[in-house]
């Protein structure tokens, strides 16, 4: 027999005499009529003994000796059927969401509208989580929290289970304390143990992370983030012992300065594609990649499958103190179509292999803003890389590192490049442009490096400030270059320098590189192309020097005969001083 309730609490407030098990309950509400908890239930038994308290477990609803059973003929429930409102009590939720997903319903449902939920609902299983518009606020008063822990049982049947359509609110979580902690941790998604999960088109709002897998001892297959908004969190996504992910058309922004990591991948990590992703206000790194520890040699690092490589794709990067940082991994890394402005360093690589950035660029921040140690690419320990079609931009002040190699850089490529300056005819206190800093090591090691720059494009827009700006003239020897080599020392390095395009937008009348200390003797400048180079040493009028007079210079330098720089053609604006020169040998133009 049918028999119909307004809602689940009247059924089991009225007499039941007339009920027996076997009959079929219709309610249509779970506290009030058209609540969403409208539902069907099959009658266990119903004897009556007066007892409050209603008991959820799983499908089974018991009050006393009074049992029903929700019947799932759709494979999918509210969570209003278990008790959730948006006038109920964060622990109240809490009871009810996880009695949802305990139910065995394949999808649970929520209402566009507000739930306050305690922490800690666990999802042991796969099951589709779908918001509907709804809005999580978690509430609790725990310093360690995390609102839902996907942990899937041992010999769980795998198929696709996912969290979308709503917006989770957690914890404003400070910066850093005196001990380099947290005073609060917050995960909104903690996957522990799950495989073939997708989290799409939520809205993720405070936290220490949004969704995290570093707490997972075992590798998690195939996880999907997709159509994601991240604000105000130290890291935005957390990724650990992950195998096969994709994170596609996410907007992570940070901030402010309690905000670190947009994107952190720390070990094991692989077989992924990040596309379409932009982040803002990391106060250290847009993404952050890692692939073994401090005291673990590159050599010692077996990764180098190809299926084991990371596509980061369509990369908006903005506002961050690192863009992509890869440390200690030789799993092929690939980046195209990337776009980083106002950085301070670009690309930071220590011990990495298999490296690939193209089609991209990267604008460092600008001058009144941008500090002394900028710089586009850094390099530390050994590095394997090539640039292909990648625009690095300089500040117009700009006079230290902008292409480095700390210690050790091997077979780093340059291919097809622009190197240019801001355009910027004038900053309000700043009166000499500094060049192009540094190419080459910045501190001059015991290692050896190899750079090759091969069809590249240096652009400047030096002026000779050395008869506007009196009683600067020191500054503008040390600084006031086109481009300035560091030191090779005694190590076999190697800089390479082949079928480029120097140009100055105004005419140059200083030396286009200055030779920063040490011995240079494997420098080769061949096939390259100077415009707008006007240098004329007074006491030679014949010369038209690349590096200018050593000695004239002040330079503690040591040039070894050699150094290649051969078939270069130098072209003037001032025809009357040089209608163009052509460098067919090497030693008297050095």
């Amino acid at each position: 027999m049918i028999k119909n309730f307004d809602t689940l609490n009247d059924f089991f407030n009225a007499a039941n005499s007339d009920l027996h098990s076997g009959d079929i309950v219709v309610t249509g509400g779970y506290s009030a009529v058209n609540d969403g908890g409208a539902g069907t239930y099959y009658v266990i038994s119903t004897e009556n003994t007066n007892v409050a308290s209603l008991v959820i477990s799983g499908k089974t609803f018991s009050k006393g000796s009074v049992q029903l059973e929700l019947i799932l003929d759709s494979g999918e429930v509210f969570v209003e059927q278990f008790g959730a409102s948006s006038t109920a009590s964060f622990t109240a939720n809490k009871a009810a969401i996880q009695a949802a997903i305990d139910s065995g319903a394949r999808c649970i449902n929520f209402r566009p509208t507000q739930y306050n939920v305690g922490d800690d609902i666990l999802i042991s299983h796969p099951v589709d989580i779908v918001g509907n518009g709804a809005k999580l606020v978690l509430e609790t008063d725990s310093t360690s929290t995390q609102l839902f822990r996907v942990e899937y049982g041992e010999n769980t049947d795998i198929m696709p289970a996912s969290i979308k359509d709503m917006k989770i609110i957690g914890t404003r979580v400070e910066s850093y304390g005196t001990d380099n902690t947290f005073s609060y941790y917050n995960i909104l998604v903690n996957i522990v143990n799950a495989k073939q999960f997708t989290i799409s088109d939520v809205h993720f709002e405070y936290g220490s992370s949004a969704i995290d897998t570093t707490n997972s001892s075992v590798q998690i297959t195939d996880i999907n983030i997709v159509n994601c908004v991240f604000r105000g969190f130290v890291t935005g996504i957390s990724l650990c012992n992950v195998k096969g992910f994709k994170i596609k058309n996410c907007n992570i922004d940070l901030l402010d300065e309690n905000g670190v990591t947009g994107l952190l991948m720390d070990s094991n990590v692989k077989s992924g594609v990040v596309e379409d992703v932009t982040i803002v206000n990391a106060f250290d790194s847009a993404i952050d990649y890692w692939n073994g520890e401090w005291s673990k040699e590159i050599n010692d690092i077996t990764i180098k499958d190809a299926t084991d490589r990371i596509l980061f794709k369509n990369l908006n990067i903005e506002k961050c103190l690192y863009g992509i940082k890869i440390n200690f991994s030789d799993v092929p890394i690939w980046v195209s179509n990337a776009i980083a402005t106002d950085v301070t360093y670009g690309v930071s690589m220590d011990c990495a292999k298999n490296v690939s950035i193209m089609h991209s660029s990267i604008s460092l921040l600008p001058p009144e803003t941008a500090p002394e140690d900028a710089v586009s690419v850094y390099m530390e320990g050994y590095v394997q890389a090539e640039f292909k079609h990648v625009q690095f931009e300089f500040p117009w002040d700009f006079q230290y590192t902008g292409i480095c190699a700390h210690e050790e850089a091997t077979d780093v490529g340059f291919i097809d490049c622009t190197i240019q300056k801001t355009d910027i005819d004038s900053i309000p206190g700043v009166t000499i442009p500094k060049g192009f800093g540094h190419i080459g090591t910045h501190y001059v090691g015991e290692y050896k490096y190899a750079m090759t720059f091969d069809g590249c494009e240096f652009r400047s827009y030096i002026k000779n400030y050395a008869t506007t700006v009196a009683g600067n003239e020191e500054e503008i020897t040390n600084y006031n270059f086109p481009m300035m080599l560091s030191a090779l020392n005694e190590t076999d390095s190697k800089l390479i320098i082949k079928n480029c395009r120097f140009v100055n937008e105004n005419t140059c009348t200083v030396p286009y590189f200055k030779l920063d200390g040490g011995k240079f003797d494997n420098i080769v400048v061949y096939n390259c192309f100077f415009e707008n180079y006007n240098y004329k040493p007074s006491e030679d009028s014949s010369v038209y020097p690349l590096f200018g007079k050593l000695t004239n210079n002040g330079l503690s330098c040591d040039v070894d005969e050699h150094n290649i720089f051969a078939k270069c053609n130098m072209r003037s604006s001032e025809p009357v001083r040089n209608t163009g020169t052509t460098i067919n040998e090497t030693k008297s133009y050095i």
